[in-house]
């Protein structure tokens, strides 16, 4: 935005509402934040994360370590997931970050152990139906 011009005076019309995605890899990602978050209709973790090293988004711009992102794992069998994938989910974040010991319910009761650690992530890059946008997928998994 420009300096000179007055935030009120924004026309939500010019306004770009795309945001940068990490382009398809595998990367070293740091949750930077991590929570349960529960509601009639879903369960899900919510988890902010944040690249350890340089990484270019899907428009080819670099951006230095550090950028931001998110994603959520839903704790629910969903439209083409069972619980068995649900529990995988977990279970590569838990692990991936090198966690172990941990069973389902001591790991949803304090989400928040995660925190600060790194796991290794294989990112995707999907098309939500809904609105047609791009999104990013997140597959957390254990170093071999």
């Amino acid at each position: 935005m420009n300096e000179n011009t007055n935030e009120l005076d924004v026309k939500f019309d010019d306004i770009d509402l795309s945001y940068p995605r990490l382009s398809k890899g595998v990367y070293e990602l740091l949750i930077t934040s991590i929570s349960r978050v529960e509601s009639p209709d879903n369960d899900y973790l919510k988890i902010g994360l944040q690249t350890t090293a340089d990484c270019t988004d899907t428009s080819g711009q670099t951006h230095p370590a550090g950028f931001k992102t998110s994603c959520v794992i839903g704790l629910k069998p969903f439209a083409t997931g069972t619980m068995d994938d649900v529990n995988k989910a977990i279970a590569g974040l838990v692990r991936g970050c090198g966690v172990t010991g941990l069973s389902k319910a001591e790991f949803l009761a304090n989400p928040a152990v995660l925190q600060g650690k790194q796991s290794p992530c294989r990112v995707t890059i999907y098309r939500k139906k809904a609105d047609d946008t791009e999104q990013n997928g997140f597959n957390f998994f254990v170093k071999k």
